[in-house]
């Protein structure tokens, strides 16, 4: 499948290059013009790590020693591993802009196993369309625009994501209509195959709304809706949810300051209906001693009391151990980050990081069969892009 992708991508960019390459000259009396063909860029990003977590919950006999299931990052510890990785190329030719990249990575076998294999691979294909100057129309798969830290760990203040990273949709699959309002104010309305997915698997779209502001100078605000049904494929019953998420990024002079706060309502059919309610608030700071080193701290909750975000759900992750008599609380947790940044350049920069959490109840493994109320790790990672 990856050869077939590889064929489509070279296909496609040899296509737009012949197109571009036979456009007609344009003659008049005094001169002769030649129409500029399109614009291709190509980027991509790489991230690796070594993290060393604080109990080990399998290292018994198995190829996958080490693995965490209640987050994406890092998915494994006590082993070199690569986060996330991707490869991507932009074509603009006149207003339309398309764009393909492609991706793996721990990340994609966690946050993508839902979806078919044929499009796992896929980070991004989709076309961007400027009708005028203030609006224009996206459709395709492309990444999401709730929530602040992102897969591209270089661009966050952290390593790592906070737990609360991998419930928000990190992917979307639909159109995309943005407005900009004026050099700062813009909104995005979408209408989506559904919560976090390429594939539609109940047949309900959603809707989504986004509001930015960004000065371009040290102030970027964004705040995320998402209207719809996250029912899985077969279930008759509904999961009628409704999310908020809201973040800022501030700059003072060495300071970052980034506030940010996740709201999840859910109702869902039944007898008698049920109410889900979620509430997840955080904080980082960054300080810059320098242009090459930095340190920057988080402190991030997820109050979840009755199980609503399935990658936090303790009966999924360790279902023979976690049962209703031990999780009473949901998945209710704290956790504290620090880290250490050392950036060469632009480009690259290599980060050292101790992350330590604690839960209400007792969820984390240490050991085959034992259970504790907290997890930790030390993280060195390295990140590039171009």
């Amino acid at each position: 499948m990856l050869k077939v992708y590889c064929f489509l991508f070279l296909f496609l960019i040899f296509s737009f290059n012949g197109i571009a390459q036979n456009t007609e000259t344009l003659q008049d009396t005094s001169k002769t013009t030649l129409k500029r063909p399109g614009n291709l860029s190509i980027n991509g990003y790489f991230d690796f790590i070594y993290a060393a977590g604080f109990h080990d919950p399998t290292r018994a006999a198995t190829v996958d020693f080490g693995r965490r299931q209640y987050t994406s990052s890092p998915l494994f510890a006590d082993k070199f591993t690569m986060p996330y990785a991707y490869l991507g190329a932009t074509y603009e030719l006149d207003n339309l802009t398309f764009r393909l990249a492609l991706h793996t990575g721990d990340i994609v076998e966690s946050l993508y196993a839902q979806e078919i294999e044929s499009m796992r691979l896929v980070r991004e294909a989709s076309l961007n369309y400027q009708f005028t100057k203030r609006f224009s129309v996206e459709a395709g798969i492309f990444p999401s625009l709730y929530g602040f830290e992102i897969f591209l760990s270089k661009e966050n203040l952290h390593a790592t994501r906070g737990y609360i990273a991998d419930f928000a949709p990190d992917y979307e699959a639909g159109v995309r209509l943005k407005y900009e309002v004026n050099k700062d104010w813009s909104v995005r309305l979408m209408v989506l195959n559904g919560w976090q997915e390429i594939k539609d698997s109940n047949g309900k779209k959603a809707i989504g709304l986004v509001v930015q502001r960004d000065n371009h100078k040290n102030s970027f605000f964004n705040w995320g809706v998402y209207l719809g049904d996250v029912r899985e494929i077969g279930e008759s019953f509904y999961r009628s949810r409704m999310y908020h998420n809201i973040f800022w990024k501030y700059t003072f002079d060495r300071w970052t300051f980034v506030p940010m706060l996740d709201v999840a309502y859910q109702l869902q059919s039944g007898a008698p209906e049920t109410e889900l309610f979620m509430i997840a608030p955080a904080f980082s700071a960054r300080y810059r001693f320098n242009t090459d080193w930095s340190l920057a701290s988080r402190w991030d909750m997820v109050h979840d009391p009755k199980n609503m975000i399935p990658e936090l759900n303790g009966k999924l992750v360790t279902p023979s151990l976690i049962n209703a008599t031990n999780n009473t609380n949901g998945w209710q947790s704290q956790s504290i980050t620090l880290t250490l940044e050392r950036s060469f350049n632009s480009n690259f920069v290599m980060r050292l990081e101790n992350r330590y959490t604690v839960n209400k109840d007792k969820l984390f493994l240490t050991g085959i069969d034992q259970l504790v109320d907290y997890d930790g790790y030390v993280l060195l990672s390295m990140a590039a892009n171009f």
